[in-house]
């Protein structure tokens, strides 16, 4: 008998045809999987530590199901019959979703990674992240703070908002201000603090009978295995219910229902004219949902707006738009505020949302583009360069390997590189496992805004600072994976201020054309069609609309 021949696979690595393939099927299946979801998430509709489930996003760091099933797809043009096929997957998991869909097909031998760790230890490790963090706010609640906003009347609600400080003198308005890193919470109160404003926490409201039921509610655990999930002839139960055994109790679905409790406890001690109107930062989590859920079951006549404050790639981050069950579930705000009227645009053909219900907001972190002029630069022998790094942790070591290599390589001292990254970056990981960082490159200690006009170019993905540059007339390097989607929040614009590079040919090429003297004025005008399309003036007009102010 002859020895069959062997085909090889490594299961998360794609080379540059299959990961065109993969695009394009993320691409074309973002509105198709979304009613998959909404059809899950209408199994038990009317429990919310049921919807704000992270299976149940389409929140890519919070759930990979949506990345494995486009992944089933490309193995599908991977694998071969009459072969050896042998499979290289990261964990179990894997391995099962692709016997149960492709075993009695295709002959398969799998060798596996990593070895996962047990479902019971990640439940426990959830249930005590859980009861710590309801000791942290417990200890941090305030009843000053909560005496201070029971005594005011027609109150506006702003969820986070701090930089709105200075714009609100005439207004009843209280800055609700939400945890985003526990271990510090004492201290990120001590600060707000100085700024001598009204502010409440959901913690000021919530008693403990609240965090034992909220404990109870997060650990009512749904059976998936009597359901079966399918798209597009894939069997996708299994990878459901994997996820759901290790992230059911976790702190963000634990987080949505506190939200949620504290409107419940809010409609309890308040008149329902007090408050006046609500702005929440919308990201569409699971906290937006427990936060939404809660305004408008106990607050239903309240005004709300969701204010998305980004210039992002919504292809790639859709989960930041609701779908129709969300809406229809009473997880959203009533109307969500966008930047600019082509992201506006974008929302209602892309994923149907209807128009009523989108308004322009105020662009409130990126005012600095409509307050500065633009200031020709002087053409200089020096040219600076900056790595904006984004929070993900492998793309910005995509983009650091690949300027380095450019550096190594030309060794030319008529350019600068410097770093900026965000702020939930582990820089420091990088920094210690890369060494080369030190010597080849300078850390900018100034935010973008204040130092923008010292660059000629920006090196970056993902992050919204590439909009910004490109506002400042700044041209842009996408820096492109050779192994995942590419997070590119300027791919819908057309102007040609921006270039695409996966390697070092076309790192040369693109930086090259961008720093050319003579496209320095057609950055100028682009840059006035990129504020108008992607961004709106902080001006009253826009600040009334999102602040209810008639």
């Amino acid at each position: 008998m002859n020895k069959l021949e062997e085909n090889i696979i490594n299961y998360n690595t794609l080379n540059d045809s299959y990961l065109k393939d993969y695009e394009k099927i993320y691409n074309s299946n973002l509105n198709g999987f979304s009613k998959l979801v909404d059809n899950i998430a209408s199994y038990h509709k009317t429990d919310l530590s049921w919807l704000s489930q992270s299976i149940l996003s389409k929140n890519k760091f919070l759930s990979n199901i949506y990345f494995e099933y486009c992944r089933l797809e490309v193995l599908k043009k991977r694998l071969r019959i009459n072969h050896l096929n042998k499979i290289l997957v990261n964990d179990k998991t894997q391995k099962k979703i692709i016997k149960k869909n492709f075993d009695k097909k295709y002959l398969i031998k799998f060798t596996v990674k990593n070895k996962e760790a047990s479902v019971y230890f990640t439940v426990l490790k959830n249930f005590i992240l859980n009861i710590k963090f309801s000791f942290i706010l417990f200890c941090n609640k305030s009843p000053k703070r909560k005496k201070k906003f029971l005594e005011k009347n027609n109150i506006t609600l702003l969820e986070n908002f701090l930089y709105l400080r200075k714009e609100m003198k005439n207004i009843s308005i209280f800055f609700l201000f939400q945890v985003i890193d526990m271990v510090r919470l004492n201290n990120q109160i001590s600060s707000i603090e100085k700024y001598k404003i009204n502010f409440i926490t959901i913690f000021d409201f919530l008693n403990l009978f609240d965090y034992i039921k909220a404990t109870i509610m997060v650990h009512r655990f749904r059976t998936l295995k009597n359901k079966k999930i399918s798209y597009k002839e894939l069997n996708l139960t299994y990878l459901f219910y994997e996820e759901y055994q290790k992230t059911f109790n976790n702190l963000n679905v634990y987080h949505g229902i506190l939200q949620f409790l504290f409107f419940k406890r809010l409609r309890k001690e308040i008149k329902y004219n007090k408050i006046k109107h609500i702005v929440d930062w919308y990201e569409n989590q699971s906290t937006d949902k427990g936060f939404n859920l809660g305004l408008n079951l106990f607050f239903p006549k309240v005004p709300t707006i969701g204010y998305q404050p980004f210039a992002v790639d919504y292809n790639y981050y859709c989960h930041l738009l609701p779908s129709t069950g969300e809406i229809k579930n009473k997880l959203t705000p009533k109307k969500i505020a966008f930047l600019g009227k082509k992201v506006k645009a974008f929302a209602i053909k892309k994923f149907k949302l209807k128009k009523s219900k989108i308004i322009i907001g105020p662009s409130l972190r990126f005012n600095n583009i409509f307050n500065n002029k633009h200031i020709i630069k002087k053409d200089t022998k020096i040219k600076n360069i900056l790595l904006a790094l984004p929070v993900t942790y492998n793309d910005s070591v995509d983009i650091i390997c690949l300027v380095n290599s450019f550096i190594e390589k030309y060794k030319n001292h008529n350019y600068k590189f410097y770093i900026n990254y965000h702020p939930l970056l582990n820089f420091e990981k990088i920094k210690y496992k890369y060494i080369f960082i030190k010597k080849n490159f300078i850390i900018s200690k100034k935010n973008f805004t204040e130092s923008y006009q010292k660059f000629d170019c920006v090196v970056s993905n993902s992050s919204s600072l590439c909009f910004e540059s490109l506002a400042h007339a700044i041209p842009v390097i996408i820096v492109k994976s050779n192994s995942r989607i590419t997070h590119n929040p300027i791919a819908h614009v057309k102007h040609g201020s921006w270039k695409p590079a996966q390697n070092l040919k076309q790192f040369e090429v693109a930086l090259k054309y961008l720093l050319s003297k003579k496209n320095k004025k057609f950055f100028y005008k682009t840059s006035n069609i990129i504020k108008k399309d992607y961004f709106s003036p902080n001006n009253e007009i826009n600040l009334n609309k999102l602040l209810g102010i008639n």
